[in-house]
Order: structure tokens, then C-alpha cells, then sequence
């Protein structure tokens, strides 16, 4: 291969071969962390996360999305208001709750952000609901972030289904948060309940 024995591009010592793919991985990382790959580039997902995950934006393929991620808020101080007399908002964010249930109650990422608070170091918590309300992928990150963080250790179920969140959301919590929380369950699709119960509904041949 290459030129004859003895010629400069004949023999390349290991160690020179070794710095140069070195140098290479290298100029791919950052290029790649830089600016996103599409697809990432077809590599298999890293195994590490940092507690910021993702990012950047190299786990969002195709191609990168330098936007902010999409976030939900009150629209005025009225609406925060509502939420915030609402009787069951309060005795979910109550000391000692076990099942913090917070479905269909309009909340969105700014709700999140004192659910969160509230998740700081609360070791009583075992089960979220926040299912049904205005979640966007904002929002699911930096719930995702708390818990990889350490926020709620005992909490064994969470459930976040239908809310806005868009797969950038949806790859932080299945790909992003199974890595810190491996006992927690996470419900990210709303289950099929019709699927079990009505086998019979085959379509008809031709």
C-alpha cells in the first residue's frame, strides 16, 4: 500500500497515524457539537449526558434548531392567578403529598418551574401526574434536568402524557432521563386502552 518501502507516505509510525486520528475525532466533535449533524451524522447516540441535556443541539436531528426551545406561558396575570387559588394546586404542592396530581389543570412550563421547586429535596414524592396540560419541550427539559439532578429520589412514576411537548421533548424523556433515574417510570405516551380491550376489530379482508 502506498508508495515503495522506505518512502516518506509508504511507512507512517503508529504513534504519527494515532495523533492524526486523534486530531480528526477531534475536529468531528467540535464541528459536531458546534452545529448539529443531521441524523448525527449516523453515529449511534452517545452513552454520556451532561445534566444540561441536551446540549446544544447535537441530539436534535435532522439537522440543528438554533431556536430557543419552545415554551408556554400564562397569558396574563389573571390566568396565573387562577391556577394559583386553585384548592387541589394547593394541597399538591403541600408538604408530605405522595401522589402530586396535577392533571388537567392549565398548568404550563411556568407552573413547572415551582412544581419543581417543590421536587427540590422532597423525598415524601413517589408519583407525578402533570398529564393532560400546556407542558412544552422547555418545560420538559428542565423537569427532566431537576430530576437527573437528584430532585424527588423516591419518585417511582411519572406521567406527562398530552401535553405540547415535540420530539425534542420526547428524546429527553426517553433517551435523556432513563440514563440518570433508571427506576423511574416513565409515561410519555398515553397508554392504549382500547388496543387490549377490542382484539375482535381486525379489518376485513378483501
Amino acid at each position: 500500500h502506498g508508495g515503495p518501502e522506505g518512502s516518506p507516505e509508504g511507512k507512517v509510525a503508529p504513534e504519527t497515524h494515532k495523533a492524526h486520528m486523534e486530531h480528526k475525532l477531534n475536529d468531528n466533535m467540535n464541528q459536531t457539537m458546534a452545529h448539529g449533524a443531521a441524523d448525527n451524522n449516523g453515529l449511534p447516540r452517545p452513552s454520556w449526558y451532561t445534566k444540561e441535556w441536551p446540549k446544544d443541539c447535537q441530539y436534535n436531528s435532522p439537522g440543528c434548531t438554533l431556536e430557543d426551545l419552545e415554551s408556554s406561558s400564562h397569558p396574563s396575570e389573571l390566568h396565573r392567578e387562577i391556577l394559583r387559588r386553585n384548592e387541589r394546586w394547593h394541597e399538591m404542592i403541600a408538604p408530605g403529598v405522595q401522589s402530586m396530581r396535577m392533571s388537567f389543570l392549565q398548568a404550563n412550563d411556568e407552573d413547572l418551574m415551582e412544581i419543581i421547586e417543590v421536587l427540590k429535596g422532597n423525598e415524601a414524592v413517589t408519583e407525578l401526574d402533570l398529564t393532560y396540560n400546556h407542558i412544552k419541550d422547555k418545560g420538559v427539559q428542565a423537569l427532566v434536568a431537576a430530576l437527573a439532578a437528584g430532585a424527588a429520589p423516591n419518585l417511582a412514576e411519572l406521567r406527562i402524557y398530552k401535553n405540547e411537548f415535540g420530539e425534542l421533548g420526547k428524546t429527553m424523556l426517553t433517551q435523556g432521563l432513563p440514563v440518570f433515574r433508571k427506576k423511574l417510570r416513565i409515561r410519555w405516551q398515553e397508554p392504549d386502552y382500547m388496543g387490549a380491550a377490542a382484539p375482535a376489530m381486525a379489518v376485513p379482508g378483501p
